[in-house]
């Protein structure tokens, strides 16, 4: 902090603000540091780094984000703690709206997180402060059973104009399966619209978690079927849905680029539909799915392979006429079958699809030697 303040005694006349702007990128940011003490140093200063912190939203923590919503409640919201017969002070102005937003924090069953998350996402979605939340709903009362019986919580389809519109949204916590809480997931995130989504596991790469379990993904793939504006998507730590049926992966028109990554019990046949969706459809424009340390089934068993996906890419496509007419090399003229092009659809698998082993149990499972490409 004290290169900053003789930057400013010493270049404040001189210095670009973009220059300025980029030091304050790497300053605030850092988790370590009370970014106040930033934005007092000077007006320049104050300026520039409000505009980054209220841009690049960033929460480490389920208190911070409480503060924050109590902070800008009137926009909506009214999760003040007040007396008997008083009514909350109205909240501040929110100065501007986020290009990003980052959740990195620890998350169990008792944080609610995925309500306050909703409760964030209205702040800039909602028209009027028609609707409010109490004290008791956030938790800072007298529990957090009350937030069932809150009334007046809008639905995302009810007085909410436009959706959020994000550079990007970046989850880093758990989810929990005997959370019940879950359906918020996709009531949550139906508020957004983002161009790069992301939620990964809180944990160190090397150590193998799940962070998106089960129950939690058929709200996640439903929240994910609306984002009209996604180009990137990554998933890591993720056990998908075995019982009773594999859920499909969602079919999103402006997806280009997949990354899932320590992910368990993933079906070859729900990927392979995806590329031979983007194969076959010109609205699709996926362009790539990288597999890193996936696996069919638990991590003792093996990863999949490309060739898993070939094999059932070939399946689908010789179950579905669309596909065949779309992948077939011949017409036979007598029964007006299509004679599938299996080459083709291998082909199409092999461009977009790409299977990595990235880290390696010490003992057992499915062994690779040296980080590769799977085949």
């Amino acid at each position: 902090m004290t290169v900053l303040i003789q930057i400013s005694m010493s270049m404040m006349n001189t210095l670009p603000v973009e220059i300025l702007e980029d030091i304050l990128a790497l300053v605030i940011p850092l988790r370590h540091l009370n970014p106040t003490s930033a934005l007092l140093v000077c007006s320049t200063f104050n300026a520039v780094g409000r505009r980054l912190l209220y841009t690049h939203l960033r929460f480490y923590s389920a208190g911070q984000l409480k503060r924050f919503l109590l902070c800008y409640g009137s926009n909506g919201l009214d999760v003040a703690p007040c007396a008997k017969g008083e009514t909350s002070p109205p909240g501040r102005t929110i100065p501007c709206p986020p290009r990003t937003i980052e959740f990195d924090l620890a998350n169990d069953i008792a944080t609610r997180l995925f309500y306050h998350m909703h409760a964030l996402f209205l702040l800039y979605t909602q028209p009027s402060p028609a609707s409010h939340l109490n004290w008791d709903a956030l938790g800072g009362g007298l529990g957090v059973d009350g937030l069932r019986a809150v009334p007046t919580m809008r639905s995302p389809h009810s007085g909410v104009k436009d959706r959020l519109t994000l550079d990007a949204l970046r989850l880093r916590f758990n989810s929990h399966t005997q959370d019940t809480d879950l359906e918020m997931i996709s009531r949550a995130l139906m508020l957004v619209n983002p161009f790069i989504f992301v939620w990964t596991g809180p944990d160190p790469l090397h150590h193998f978690s799940i962070a998106i379990v089960p129950p939690a993904v058929p709200y996640l793939f439903k929240a994910l079927q609306g984002f009209s504006n996604l180009r990137e998507l990554k998933l890591t730590h993720i056990a998908f849905v075995t019982r009773p049926n594999p859920i499909a992966f969602p079919a999103i028109p402006s997806l280009e680029k997949v990354y899932i990554g320590q992910a368990t019990f993933v079906n070859p046949e729900c990927i392979s539909a995806a590329v031979l969706l983007s194969g076959t459809s010109p609205e699709f424009k996926l362009q790539e799915i990288r597999l890193v340390d996936a696996y069919k089934e638990s991590i003792w068993g093996p990863r999949l392979r490309r060739s898993d996906l070939e094999t059932a890419a070939v399946g689908l496509a010789q179950q579905s006429g669309t596909l065949q007419s779309s992948l077939a090399n011949e017409i036979v003229s007598e029964t007006s079958e299509f004679r599938l092009d299996t080459t083709a659809v291998q082909n199409l698998i092999h461009e977009r699809v790409l299977c990595q082993a990235k880290s390696e149990r010490i003992v057992g499972g499915d062994r690779v030697e040296f980080k590769a490409n799977l085949i």
